[in-house]
């Protein structure tokens, strides 16, 4: 069994490599991470900027991993591009394109024109929504483009290009966790679709080797020294495996998990059908001999919606003066607007990728007592930030209500240290809210792919108490927010 583990998260803003031992993170370099057009629904990033970034963080970790022997790879799901195939030159693998971010919707149109049938046959065969944010209406697009790619192309994951990259492959894999996610890839029969390919007017050819989350990838080189690959997989998937796991060495139920960064994902259950028409079926794990699945909810306006703000706000000092404000806010005291958030389309359980009410924007904020657009000028920034958090929870809270079965909701991700936004559900949820203390659990669920048993001791919470008089007034901000967000229901 692996004693460390080296493994690289590559996040939507940052690259990170850590050694992970049975007692934790050992040590940790990375990267930040840029995205190199965001204008309205295109959102890329340069992938020769990010193979750097990654190749960096490499190099820094090389210093402190002398003991290990084992890698695993957590990538952001859905990010897509183009690269060239590998013929043995020095330029295998080059990429041809940007990586089209998971958060890019430039297709949503070209998905709005699928018929009733093919859209059917979508989420029947993948359990799926039919959405841009998904890699095969990406593919589509950079293939349509004369400017990337040619007959010596191949698209695919960007999990897939950075495993087969660093590997130095062959031929090009690409692990069952981020195939899942193109709608491309069909869980029954393990393997990309005929059938789905032929919707999208896509070529199977051009696509990556599909193969399980545990598999002996091949090799990296970390500084003269051999790594053997021997996971990957998405980023949400690796934080639900950590749970799942230390709650099976624990002998618990299998629990409930809202991870809560740039977008915030609800995953629990292990159903091995499909996901219900509001949610999404997603692969936690996978080797040779099975695949294991879960619901996941998926709501877009998180942390995104945070970025939304302080752009519109301008606020000098960006995330720092945000939470530092955030500390300040009472449930307790009154609050006259409520927040519209749209930032990124809805998620579930709506799935639209645009939704207006009066106006284009994607926070729209409005004075509860005459329904109009709040003016609370400067003095109203704390009074927005709080409704901003707030429409953060009530999506949150709008989807928690398809997980009946789960008593325990365990909180990670970076918007887990904003006190104000746990309360809010806490106060709101019918479960019992659990606050992690341990902001790693990508990272911790990368190393238990590789073979380290964690445990719910290893994983410290702090139960998060209900405000009850504070309740009913946010219960009516609730209901007010429910009646005036776009085409509800």
């Amino acid at each position: 069994m692996a004693q460390v583990v080296l493994v690289v998260d590559v996040g939507t803003h940052a690259v990170r490599a850590a050694l992970m031992s049975r007692t934790g993170c050992q040590q940790q370099v990375s990267r930040e991470l840029f995205f190199s057009s965001y204008i309205d629904s295109h959102v890329e990033q340069d992938a020769n900027m990010l193979w750097q970034a990654l190749q960096a963080c490499l190099v820094d970790i090389s210093k402190y991993a002398a003991d290990c022997e084992n890698m695993v790879l957590v990538c952001q799901r859905s990010s897509v591009l183009c690269w060239s195939k590998p013929d043995g030159c020095d330029d295998s693998y080059a990429a041809l394109s940007p990586v089209l971010s998971w958060m890019d919707r430039r297709t949503q149109a070209s998905l709005l024109a699928l018929d009733a049938e093919q859209k059917a046959y979508i989420h029947s065969a993948t359990g799926l929504q039919i959405s841009p944010y998904y890699g095969a209406s990406k593919i589509a697009y950079l293939q349509a483009q004369t400017s990337y790619g040619n007959a010596s192309c191949q698209y695919g994951p960007l999990a897939a290009w950075l495993t087969s990259r660093l590997c130095r492959l062959c031929q090009a894999v690409c692990d069952e966790s981020n195939a899942a996610r193109t709608l491309l890839w069909k869980p029954k029969i393990r393997n990309w679709d005929e059938r789905l390919s032929a919707i999208f007017k896509l070529d199977k050819s051009i696509l990556p080797k599909p193969v399980p989350v545990s598999y002996k990838y091949g090799s990296v080189d970390l500084k003269g020294r051999p790594l053997t690959l021997s996971a990957v997989t998405g980023d949400q998937n690796a934080a639900y495996y950590a749970l799942i796991c230390a709650a099976r060495n624990s002998q618990l139920a299998a629990p409930l998990l809202l991870n809560i960064g740039t977008g915030a994902f609800i995953i629990g259950g292990s159903s091995q059908h499909l996901a219900s028409s509001s949610l999404l079926k997603t692969m936690y794990f996978s080797d040779a001999s099975c695949c294991r699945f879960a619901d996941e909810a998926c709501i877009n306006g998180a942390g995104a919606a945070i970025t939304s703000f302080l752009s519109n706000e301008k606020l000098v000092n960006g995330e720092d003066e945000f939470f530092e404000l955030a500390q300040s806010f009472m449930l307790s005291e009154p609050l006259d607007c409520v927040c519209l958030n749209k930032v990124g389309g809805l998620g579930s359980p709506w799935w639209q990728a645009k939704r207006q009410r009066n106006s284009g924007l994607e926070l729209e904020f409005v004075d509860l007592a005459s329904k109009d657009e709040y003016a609370g000028g400067a003095e109203g920034l704390p009074h927005r930030a709080r409704a901003l958090l707030e429409s953060v929870a009530f999506l949150i809270l709008e989807n928690l209500q398809f997980f009946p079965g789960h008593s325990d909701v365990y909180i990670s991700g970076g918007l887990a240290r904003c006190q104000y936004l746990v309360e809010v559900i806490a106060t709101l949820s019918k479960q019992k809210i659990y606050c992690l203390h341990v902001y790693e659990l990508g990272l911790m669920g990368g190393a238990a792919l590789a073979g380290l048993d964690y445990t719910f001791d290893d994983y410290p919470s702090s139960c998060i108490a209900a405000n009850t008089g504070a309740r009913p007034a946010l219960k009516d901000r609730q209901a007010r927010w429910r009646d005036w967000m776009p085409d509800y229901g």
